[in-house]
C-alpha cells in the first residue's frame, strides 16, 4: 500500500487519471461529457492516455498551470475572444493533502476555462460515458485516423487572487499569470509546501479577489475530511486483492471525517482504457462498487489485466462565480495500490 504526495491535475502518466488528487467527482464529471478538464495544471504537451480515460478529448500535458479545453493544449488567453453562443466555462481549486509518516505536503491548484459547447472528435478517440450505481465508469477506444479532427479552443479566464486560509497561519495563493517556464499559456500555477495545511475537521475558506474575466466571489467554507482506515479490500504492501469483475466489491473504512470516500479504478491498455470513479459518503463506511461498473476494466498494454486503485477521502462544494460553476475540494492523499483483475 503506498501514501504518495500530490501530484498535478492530469498527470501525463500511465496512471495519471489515478495519481491527480485534485481529481473531484464534479470536475470528473465535465470531463468525462466531453469538455476537458476544468481550469487544469496543464499547458501544451501530448495526451497520456489516463488522461483521455476521464475526458472526450486528451487535455494537454506537460505544462505549467493554466486550463485546457480538454483539447491539444490550445487555448486562448483571459483577453482572447469571448465564448460563442451557448459556450461552457467550469472552475475548480483543489487543495491536497498527504502525510508520509510524520511528513506532510500539500498542493493547491486550480482555474478556470471556457469553451465551445461542441466537441469534434480527436486522434482516433472515442469515448462512453455513464452512470452505475454510485460510479462514474469511462471507457475509450484508441484508434488511427486519417482524419483527427479539431479539437476545440478554450479561453482562460482571470479570476483575480485566489486565497485559501485555515487553521493557525495555513494560507495559500494562486495568482493568475504565466503557466510556468514550460509555457507562456496564461493561468494558474500550482503551489505546494512541505508542511501540513489542514487536519481533519479543520475549517478551511477560499475568497476570490476578481480579475479581467470574472469578479470577486463570496468566501466559501468546507471542513476537511481525515484520513481514512481501509478495512476493505484488505490491501497489503504495494497491492491489493485481486479484483473480480463478476462480483460487486465492498468497500469499507473507518475514519474519513467530513464529506465522501471516493474509490477509483483504472486500465489503461494499447487501443482501449478504462475507469470507474466512485463516491461514497464518508460516514457510511462502507459502499458497493457494482460488477456492472467493474465489467469495463479490460487489459492493459502488457497484455495482462492490471491497473491502479485509489482510495481516498474528499469533502468538496460547487457555486457559480458569475453563472460560472466551480468546485472547491480538499482531499487526503489516500491509498493507492496496484490492482490485477482475475476474471
Amino acid at each position: 500500500m503506498i501514501h504518495f504526495n500530490a501530484v498535478p491535475w492530469a498527470n501525463a502518466a500511465v496512471v495519471g487519471a489515478l495519481l491527480c488528487l485534485g481529481c473531484s467527482s464534479s470536475n470528473l464529471t465535465k470531463a468525462s461529457q466531453g469538455g476537458g478538464d476544468a481550469g487544469a495544471d496543464n499547458g501544451p504537451g501530448t495526451a497520456g492516455a489516463s488522461d483521455i480515460a476521464v475526458g472526450g478529448q486528451p487535455p494537454a500535458t506537460e505544462g505549467g498551470a493554466g486550463a485546457n479545453a480538454g483539447g491539444d493544449g490550445s487555448v486562448q488567453g483571459a483577453g482572447g475572444a469571448p465564448g460563442t453562443l451557448g459556450a461552457t466555462a467550469h472552475g475548480h481549486v483543489d487543495l491536497v493533502q498527504s502525510q508520509i509518516a510524520s511528513a506532510f505536503h500539500y498542493t493547491l491548484q486550480g482555474g478556470f476555462v471556457r469553451y465551445a459547447d461542441v466537441v469534434a472528435p480527436a486522434n482516433g478517440i472515442v469515448c462512453t460515458t455513464s452512470t452505475i450505481g454510485n460510479c462514474l465508469v469511462s471507457a475509450c477506444t484508441i484508434s488511427d485516423v486519417a482524419n483527427p479532427g479539431t479539437p476545440p479552443v478554450g479561453t482562460v479566464l482571470d479570476a483575480g487572487l485566489l486565497t485559501v486560509t485555515g487553521a493557525g497561519a495555513s494560507k495559500a495563493v494562486l495568482e493568475f499569470g504565466t503557466g510556468s517556464p514550460k509555457s507562456k499559456q496564461p493561468g494558474y500555477p500550482a503551489v505546494s509546501a512541505d508542511k501540513q495545511f489542514f487536519g481533519g475537521g479543520d475549517s478551511i475558506v477560499l475568497v476570490g479577489a476578481g480579475g479581467v474575466d470574472l469578479p470577486a466571489f463570496k468566501a466559501q467554507k468546507l471542513i476537511a475530511p481525515s484520513e481514512i482506515v481501509l478495512t476493505a479490500p484488505a490491501c497489503s504492501g504495494a497491492s491489493c486483492p485481486d479484483v473480480d469483475r463478476s462480483k460487486d466489491l465492498t468497500v469499507a473504512w473507518t475514519a474519513g471525517g467530513a464529506g465522501n470516500l471516493k474509490a477509483s479504478f483504472e486500465t489503461v491498455g494499447d487501443t482501449a482504457t478504462a475507469y470507474v470513479f466512485c463516491t461514497f459518503e464518508a460516514a457510511a463506511g462502507t459502499g458497493t462498487v457494482p460488477k456492472a461498473a467493474l465489467a469495463q476494466l479490460g487489459d492493459t498494454r502488457d497484455g495482462t489485466t492490471t491497473g491502479i486503485e485509489l482510495f481516498a477521502s474528499e469533502n468538496e462544494a460547487t457555486f457559480d462565480v458569475a453563472n460560472v460553476p466551480t468546485t472547491f475540494s480538499l482531499q487526503t492523499s489516500g491509498i493507492q495500490a496496484l490492482m490485477t483483475i482475475s476474471k
